[in-house]
C-alpha cells in the first residue's frame, strides 16, 4: 500500500506540502545529524527548560505526510556554513515470508557523504534542494536565523475513516495551545497559522 500511494504521488503534478518556519537560532550540522540520527534535539541546560517532554518530535511528524518524508532546512548565524539541509523518509515496516522489513532514506548530494548511521547534511547552498533553498531565502529576508521543516504530500490530519480534516489549522491550533499552553500564556511563543491552498479555499490565518 505505501509503495502504491509513493508511486501514485509521483506521477501527480503537484502535492500540498505542510511548511514550518521558527525564527529561533537556526540549525547547523552538529544540531541536525542529532535530530535526525539519534532523535536528540541538543537542547541545553541554560535553554530555560526548552526540551522536548512529550517524546521524539522527529518521529511524529512522518505520520502527517503520505510520503513518510520529512525535510529540514536552517540558517544559523554563528557558522561558516551558515546554511543546512537534510531528509529523512521511512518505509513502514511489513512482514514478508515471515521476515520482517522496513527502511529508512537521507537526503543526500553525494552518497559518499552519508555517515555510518546513513544521515547525510548538505552544508553547501548550491546542492541544498530549491524547494528548502527558496524558504530559507524567505528566512533571511526577515531575521538572521532559523529552521524550517517541510513535510510534502500533507494529508490533512485524517480521521479514523481516512477522510481528511475539515480546518487542519483548528486542529494545529488546538495542539499547539495542549502542549505549549505555558509559553504562550507567558508570551514567549506566537503561532501563525495559515491555509494557502488553492484547491480549499485558502488564505485563512489564524494566529493563536
Amino acid at each position: 500500500e505505501a509503495l502504491q500511494r509513493l508511486r501514485r504521488l509521483s506521477q501527480e503534478d503537484l502535492t500540498e506540502c505542510l511548511l514550518v518556519y521558527d525564527n529561533g537560532i537556526g540549525l547547523n550540522a552538529d544540531t541536525m545529524e542529532g535530530l535526525i540520527g539519534k532523535g536528540d534535539t541538543m537542547k541545553q541546560e541554560d535553554d530555560g527548560g526548552s526540551g522536548g517532554t512529550h517524546g521524539v518530535g522527529h518521529e511524529t511528524a512522518f505520520a502527517a505526510g503520505d510520503m513518510n518524508y520529512v525535510i529540514y532546512g536552517g540558517v544559523h548565524r554563528n557558522h561558516v556554513h551558515r546554511r543546512v539541509a537534510s531528509g529523512h523518509v521511512v518505509f513502514p515496516t511489513h512482514i514478508r515470508d515471515g521476515n520482517r522489513y522496513g527502511g529508512h532514506g537521507y537526503l543526500s548530494s553525494d552518497v559518499g557523504q552519508l555517515t555510518l548511521s546513513g544521515v547525510s547534511i548538505i552544508d553547501n547552498s548550491n546542492q541544498i534542494p530549491s524547494l528548502i533553498n527558496k524558504e530559507l531565502d524567505r528566512i533571511e529576508a526577515s531575521s538572521d536565523s532559523g529552521s524550517v521543516v517541510v513535510i510534502p504530500a500533507f494529508n490533512r490530519f485524517p480521521e479514523s475513516g481516512g477522510t481528511p480534516g475539515d480546518d487542519c489549522c483548528e486542529l494545529i491550533c488546538e495542539d499547539v495551545a495542549k502542549h505549549f499552553f505555558v509559553a504562550i500564556a507567558q508570551k514567549r511563543l506566537t503561532l501563525n497559522v495559515k491555509d494557502c491552498s488553492n484547491n480549499r479555499g485558502g488564505g485563512r490565518t489564524q494566529i493563536c
